[in-house]
């Protein structure tokens, strides 16, 4: 029988109770946002050679984090994961290979790890007990939870998803799976009610589907970003759409949802719409109650973010948007660090950002207990306040975020990682921590030790150096 940690579970049951009791019920609607004022930023590096990244389209991404592990893709087409194990590996074993044989395009990870092959095949590995893997799992693995353990289906081996058309880009955030199909349609698998998705016969108890349907109200979608409670698709006319939870105004409407003590329990909107005043956007990321757009128009480039901010995530002072003023319930420009290159991508996840600038410099905002993201963060918050450098690295080509740690790949192929780890070696690599604290997380009634690890190369495991295309 598997064993298996339990961060992924506890880093969901936080995301949805912070949800359920944070917002009032009270629906405002804001001023338009405004252009935020220029702030004081790290320095900007010249000296580093210059990483081309083309923003005309996206390569398939070789690296995907999320919260506790990290997968990627190697040289040979092999995915190997690391740090949250998928079933029944220990925590914190270094890079380990998936089982299955074959080739891999694309990799995606969040507590769930799906590949996608060169023929549009999706294989998943991982968790199954909201049927995220798209298929029948014999094996069934032990959740060390507290007080008790216990035991939900999985798989230490890629299943294939059946039913699924041929697929050109794929999506994970436990629990569900998505996927872009050749006619830009797209397709889930996994809990449906999360967010808000008619549940298709026959379903199960916690209403999930093994086989994917279609989501309903999306067509022409080029990219597709997911988390536990709501999700944002990029159309290709440069539009973006969401639905699921808007607790924070992560939908973009211009509300948001919720009552502050959670009696009115969650609104989930089901219909995906537009989000307001957002046009000509070539990249989107999303995190745990807040998302952002990377919008070109001519040769005009900017920067918008919207949702909760209670520890700056949105990069901008949001101070009367919200009652509570730690949210933006419009699309917020951020403004970029003066000098610094073009932005090539978005790598946003739980409550971080960051964008990857075509130099391969990178820059982080959000976030950053005990300065996990490489960043000196503010004593009064915890936080990166506005858009930083993440110093002393060099050019970079990918950049993973997980929500705790950052994973980047080199121009020469290599990955560094860095950030918070539960156990010594969960980024990959064995390493003196920089500093560890222990966390009581009140639901479990014990306690775990989280680390934050310098960055460090992740021994074993090369990278075609690709650039990361919007």
């Amino acid at each position: 029988m598997s064993r298996l940690t339990l961060a992924a579970f506890v880093w969901i049951a936080g995301t949805v109770a912070c949800a359920i009791g944070c917002r009032s019920s009270q629906r405002k609607t804001p001023p338009a946002a405004e252009p935020a004022k220029s702030q004081s930023h790290s320095s900007v590096s010249s000296s580093k050679p210059q990483v081309v990244v083309p923003v005309t389209r996206r390569s398939p991404p070789k690296i995907s984090a999320g919260q506790g592990g990290t997968c990627a893709i190697t040289r040979e087409g092999a995915i190997y994961c690391w740090g949250n194990p998928l079933a029944n590996e220990p925590y914190g074993t270094g890079p380990r290979r998936l089982s299955r044989q074959g080739l891999y395009e694309q990799v995606a990870y969040n507590g769930t790890a799906c590949g996608r092959t060169p023929e549009g095949e999706v294989w998943c590995a991982g968790f199954n007990d909201h049927g995220q893997l798209g298929a029948a799992s014999t094996e069934t693995c032990e959740v060390k939870a507290r007080p008790r353990p216990y035991h939900v289906p999985c798989s230490s081996s890629p299943l294939r998803v059946r039913g699924l058309p041929t697929a050109v880009d794929i999506a994970v955030s436990y629990p569900r799976s998505c996927a872009i199909t050749t006619d830009a349609q797209v397709y889930c698998w996994g809990d449906s009610i999360a967010l808000g998705f008619p549940c298709p016969e026959p379903c199960g108890p916690a209403e999930s589907s093994k086989a994917p349907y279609r989501v309903p109200g999306l067509e022409r979608v080029r990219r597709l970003a997911l988390s536990p409670t709501f999700a944002c698709a990029l159309r290709d006319d440069g539009t973006v759409w969401c639905w699921g939870s808007n607790a924070d105004g992560e939908l973009g409407r211009g509300f948001f949802d919720l009552s502050r003590d959670g009696s009115t329990g969650p609104v989930l909107h089901k219909e995906p719409a537009q989000v307001s005043g957002l046009r000509g956007v070539i990249d989107i990321g999303v995190g745990a109650n807040h998302a952002c757009a990377l919008q070109f128009e001519g040769s005009i480039q900017r920067l918008y973010c919207w949702g909760r901010n209670n520890v700056r995530q949105l990069g901008v002072d949001t101070s009367g948007k919200c009652e509570q003023d730690d949210c933006s319930v419009t699309p917020a420009r951020v403004p970029l660090v003066p000098g610094s290159a073009t932005v090539a991508a978005l790598a946003v996840a739980e409550n971080s950002s960051c964008t990857l600038h075509r130099d391969g410099s990178l820059y982080c905002w959000g976030s950053d207990w005990k300065d996990w993201l490489g960043i000196k963060a503010s004593a009064v918050c915890d936080c990166v306040k506005s858009p930083s450098q993440v110093m002393n690295m060099p050019p970079l080509t990918q950049v993973a975020n997980g929500g705790d740690h950052l994973c980047a790949v080199t121009a020469e192929g290599a990955i560094r990682c860095w950030g918070q780890t539960v156990v010594r070696g969960g980024l990959g690599f064995p390493t003196k921590a920089a500093h560890c604290d222990r966390s009581c997380p009140a639901p479990l009634g014990g306690c775990d030790t989280f680390c934050i690890e310098p960055a460090t190369v992740v021994p074993g495991v090369m990278v075609v150096p690709q650039s990361l295309h919007p």
